[in-house]
């Protein structure tokens, strides 16, 4: 099963504003709803090679990693918010620091504050000293000041890192961020749980100390796993990761589920969201419902939401 990641696919946002629009406008007792007008098409003047869409003050913002670059042109990672039908440049990060490529980008949205941290990015098995990271905060989504900060990473060192947006985590009466990876593989048949890691930060990402663990038994072996992001909705945490050959030629994706059993350890399980003739793409959680994106296995330029079991929205270009 291989998934067309050049295609379009459907985004957070939009997921939320059809499913929003949908039960603003919309009521019916069949079993799929065909939406084709709804969705809101959004002009960028930027060749975004990666787009990081969330919401914040209930405006919609994007963080665009514009690396499409000729010779002698200058990489950026723009913050990016939506006015009427296009996408306006308020900040660029990239050009704030000292990175020279393509980072791991981590965006934490409080309820006051946007908190970003761009680090460094070192090809697995590379890294030999803890991560450097800029720390970027806003409290108007405009300016942002930037302070550079120091992670360690023996927690994390076998880990493959995903860039990803997140809520905080509540965890014994204090609220945390965290930074999480997985190990790619599996070659032989031990005992030890910590294919999956979180570095968690108490003070809005300027310090990581803490460890949280999480038990995921269905690890398998001589199978590669990558692309890790964690969700946070209503404090309930899960994770979302592919599992394949490699970012091309994917043969599943997972999302499973955690229970909080103690301090910083959880133990998680898959949902099964598959579906026959469906690609997972995404999913999400509006009001204790997960909704799912999915492509067409036979025909690319379908995509489907489920909001439900039942109920789901065909988007066709």
């Amino acid at each position: 099963m291989i998934i067309p990641f050049n295609k379009k696919i459907i985004s957070f946002f939009q997921i939320v504003l059809v499913v929003l629009l949908l039960c603003r406008s919309i009521y019916c007792d069949s079993r799929h709803v065909f939406i084709r007008t709804e969705l809101s098409f959004v002009k960028n003047s930027v060749p975004c090679v990666g787009d990081m869409f969330f919401i914040y003050k209930r405006e919609l913002y994007n963080i665009c990693s514009d690396f499409l670059r000729s010779e002698g042109d200058d990489p950026h990672i723009y913050v990016q918010k939506k006015v009427k039908d296009s996408w306006i440049i308020l900040f660029d990060l990239f050009k704030e620091t000292d990175l020279t490529r393509r980072p791991h980008i981590f965006t934490y949205i409080d309820v006051e504050e946007i908190i970003i941290l761009l680090c460094e990015n070192e090809e697995f098995g590379n890294r030999k000293k803890d991560l450097t990271c800029h720390r970027f905060y806003s409290n108007d989504g405009k300016e942002y000041n930037n302070s550079e900060i120091t992670i360690s990473d023996h927690i994390l060192k076998d880990k493959i890192l995903s860039s990803y947006a997140s809520f905080p985590l509540r965890m014994k009466d204090q609220e945390y961020f965290l930074i999480c990876g997985i190990s790619p593989y599996k070659l032989k048949d031990e005992t030890k749980k910590d294919n999956i890691l979180c570095m968690a930060s108490h003070d809005k990402g300027e310090t990581w100390r803490t460890k949280v663990v999480i038990n995921y038994d269905e690890y398998k072996l001589g199978v590669q796993y990558f692309s890790l992001r964690p969700y946070i909705s209503k404090n309930n945490l899960s994770f979302h990761f592919y599992v394949g050959d490699n970012i091309n030629n994917v043969k599943n994706i997972n999302f499973i589920e955690c229970i909080n059993e103690k301090d910083f350890e959880f133990t998680c399980s898959n949902k099964d969201f598959l579906k026959v003739d469906k690609v997972l793409q995404d999913v999400s959680k509006l009001n204790d419902q997960y909704i799912v994106s999915y492509g067409n296995d036979n025909n690319f330029n379908e995509c489907y939401i489920f909001f439900n079991n039942e109920n789901s929205i065909l988007i066709k270009p």
